[in-house]
């Protein structure tokens, strides 16, 4: 999903559209985007197996028991990884969030958990950085992983990993890479907000009845 705001040369006139693509192109004159970022593409499989590198095991795209949409995909064997192959921007100390779901077709043989992949400027690998294990059950589950981002990392990826042995297959979902907030603050009067540490573009969120036009 692509969030484009549109804005005038003078900043008025801000509109925002909703749209599905299976491509990252984008074609505007005067487009701004700022306060939101497109982690990962295609994130539910709902493209198939664009945006995924097949890293280990052997992998599928179905249209068999999904956790939203209308496909899933789905594996057999011990140590498989799906990696998306969309790498973000990072710097060393950023914080990631990551989230998969998964099920078992039958019984609870197998485990699976999350895993950021970090790159260097020149895209090799430096290292990976993986969520608590999660037991595999016949209703999907949710895997997550919080990480920082190591020395020398300029790149991350999100990937599916099943990360114990059973003969059942593995089905995968609804995967989730997100850039942890740097701060948050309240302010209650007139004042200089200064810029935090890695902060790369804020949202201004008026809540309840205010002077000047603020509002709910």
């Amino acid at each position: 999903e692509v969030l484009l705001g549109y804005f005038d040369t003078d900043g008025a006139g801000v509109t925002a559209t909703r749209s599905m693509a299976p491509t990252r192109a984008l074609i505007a004159g005067r487009l701004a985007i700022d306060g939101f970022e497109l982690l990962a593409d295609n994130p539910s499989f709902e493209f198939g197996d664009l945006g995924w590198d097949k890293v280990s095991g052997t992998w599928a795209i179905e249209a068999n028991t999904p956790r939203s949409g209308s496909f899933a995909a789905n594996c057999t064997a011990v140590a498989s990884e799906l990696r998306s192959n969309q790498r973000v921007k990072v710097e060393p100390g950023d914080v990631f969030y990551g989230e998969v779901w998964a099920r078992l077709a039958s019984g609870t043989s197998g485990g699976f958990k999350a895993r950021i992949a970090w790159f260097d400027g020149a895209g090799a690998a430096l290292s990976n950085s993986d969520g608590t294990e999660v037991t595999g059950s016949t209703t999907y589950q949710q895997a997550t992983v919080t990480a920082t981002a190591p020395a020398s990392a300029k790149y991350a990826s999100i990937s599916c990993v099943r990360s114990t042995a059973g003969a059942q297959l593995m089905f995968f979902d609804d995967t989730v890479l997100q850039r942890e907030n740097v701060d948050v603050q309240i302010i209650t009067a007139t004042g200089t907000w200064t810029k935090p540490t890695r902060a790369r573009s804020v949202k201004v969120v008026c809540i309840g009845a205010g002077g000047g036009g603020g509002g709910g």
